[in-house]
């Protein structure tokens, strides 16, 4: 790979900066490589700053909500169609004085740096990392304009999910999803959170330049380690991160309750099953036998100690019809994850999400499409199993290297034209 001249890069985040946001963790790498002067802009919701962190003292620009107070909100809810309107004019009116000030900003930090904007060779880069918040979509192509940069996309989450959140109907969120379509087309180069996205989005538009998902240095990774024999020694299956798919949630609980949380091994067997759960928040019901360990939130290194004494990884994901363009778009970092970790990983989400097809396609893992609890049951069995459970050894050692933070680093130059 051959090295390029580094222009100043701007990065505009949806996130608080935190180290505790998965999305700064997966920011960090690429910008301490970038060879070039760097500026982070933040966009959080109002209350964010008590999440921040001294390493990460980014600008932030407050987002917006439209209506006023809880009543507006709840009286808007019932009316989608206008509050998809309001949110366009308010999203308008707002990302005009944003993208003045995050010039402001990201002028004060290239000057402090050394770099003159003005100059032929040092034409900054804008790189705007899109989700779910429409804020960002309608920032794009102005701060760029305001900037005279380059800007380059990286969807996180596609905007139909954004719909799906907020009961919009297609025609109601038409002119908020248009504004995405205006900000994509506007830029040069587009990185994406799985191989369908950046499919999807190159069928759309004709881009689609790198497939970015930040897992593990392939130094740190941990080779896949062997169940116990004995049926009597419990299978510990651990999730982190933040759990957005609750009905899927409960279904496991539910169906751990109607086993006594005891599967049934392939060879007739049974074996005793503990949850072991990394996460701010937990949602727990359960009958007598409920075994959970709740650990809380843990910084990444910490996490990664906690997986590797597990014998499995949970990821759910929805099973509902409106997360259908999500499921089937979105690669969620946490599998990267797990199998760094040396973990098989029990999907339990739609056999074509990108996550499901992963594990097939790799032998990494289980595929659990249902929330019937019969069905949960038995895939646990198959996980839980040693002889398969260590057949799946190869695949996950595959996934893992695919998966890695190399990989990853070398994508984003790639986007972000530092490499070609």
């Amino acid at each position: 790979m051959t090295a390029r001249v580094a222009r100043p890069l701007l990065v505009v985040t949806p996130w608080s900066p935190s180290s505790r946001h998965a999305g700064v963790v997966w920011l960090d790498p690429p910008l301490r490589r970038y060879p070039g002067p760097t500026a982070l802009v933040a966009c959080e919701r109002k209350g964010g700053d008590d999440d921040r962190d001294a390493a990460h003292d980014a600008p932030c620009l407050a987002l917006p909500s439209p209506g006023r107070g809880q009543a507006a909100r709840r009286s808007l809810r019932r009316l989608p169609r206008l509050r998809a309107r309001l949110w366009h004019r308010h999203l308008t009116r707002w990302s005009r004085a944003a993208a003045d000030r995050a010039a402001r900003f990201a002028g004060d930090a290239f000057a402090a740096q050394g770099a003159v904007l003005g100059e032929a060779d040092a034409r900054p880069r804008l790189w705007m990392l899109l989700n779910q918040e429409p804020a960002t979509w309608y920032l794009a192509p102005r701060l760029a304009a305001a900037l005279d940069a380059e800007l380059i996309a990286t969807v996180m989450d596609p905007p139909e999910s954004f719909a799906a959140l907020h009961d919009f109907r297609p025609h109601q969120a038409a002119p908020l999803l248009a504004v995405f379509d205006r900000a994509i087309a506007a830029s040069t180069r587009l990185g994406a959170a799985s191989a369908a996205m950046r499919d999807h989005y190159r069928a759309r538009f004709g881009k689609g330049d790198a497939v970015l998902i930040h897992g593990l240095p392939r130094a740190q990774q941990i080779a896949p380690r062997a169940l116990p024999s004995s049926s009597d020694a419990p299978f510990v299956l651990a999730f982190a991160g933040t759990l957005y798919a609750k009905a899927e949630w409960r279904a496991l609980l539910d169906a751990l309750d109607a086993c006594d949380w005891r599967v049934p091994l392939v060879d007739g067997g049974h074996r005793p099953v503990r949850l072991r759960v990394l996460s701010a928040q937990l949602e727990v019901r359960g009958g007598a036998h409920t075994r959970i360990d709740y650990l809380g939130w843990r910084p990444v290194d910490a996490a990664r100690a906690a997986l590797a004494e597990a014998d499995a990884a949970y990821l759910p994901y929805w099973l509902d019809d409106p997360y259908e363009t999500s499921t089937r778009l979105c690669f969620p970092n946490k599998l990267a994850t797990y199998v760094g970790a040396g973990l098989p990983v029990f999907v339990h989400g739609p056999a074509e999400a990108t996550p499901s097809r992963f594990v097939s396609t790799h032998d990494c893992g289980v595929v659990c499409p249902t929330r019937d609890a019969s069905q949960i049951i038995e895939a646990l069995g198959r996980l839980a199993d040693p002889a398969s459970h260590a057949a799946r050894a190869a695949g996950i050692h595959r996934a893992a290297r695919e998966l890695s933070e190399e990989t990853f680093l070398d994508a984003c130059g790639q986007l972000l034209g530092v490499i070609d």
